[in-house]
């Protein structure tokens, strides 16, 4: 039986006041154990979706607990970080 090690983070940036803002930072970490390549896809598939699950749940958690309406996300894709502001795209998930 194989084993890979699936990581993501995402990082999500509240504005909250002038030169304030709140950190909303969710990371995860598994091990899968497959027999075969669709059985692999078919796992990290099943964690890449409980991931955004939990990153969605933990942002809107956020939001209502500081009652915050305007983000900046950062998203980091292959070691490149980009910034968006709702200002200029929809954030909501």
């Amino acid at each position: 039986m194989a084993k890979t090690v699936v990581k993501k983070g995402v990082v999500r940036k509240i504005k909250t006041a002038d030169y304030e803002q709140l950190d909303v930072v969710v990371e995860e970490e598994e091990v899968l154990e497959w027999e075969t390549e669709q059985e692999r896809i078919f796992k990290m598939d099943e964690f890449r979706e409980r991931f955004f699950e939990d990153v969605e749940k933990t942002y809107n958690a956020a939001v209502a607990k500081y009652g915050v309406n305007r983000c900046i996300g950062a998203v980091r894709t292959n070691s490149k970080p980009e910034t968006h502001s709702s200002d200029s795209i929809d954030l909501d998930f």
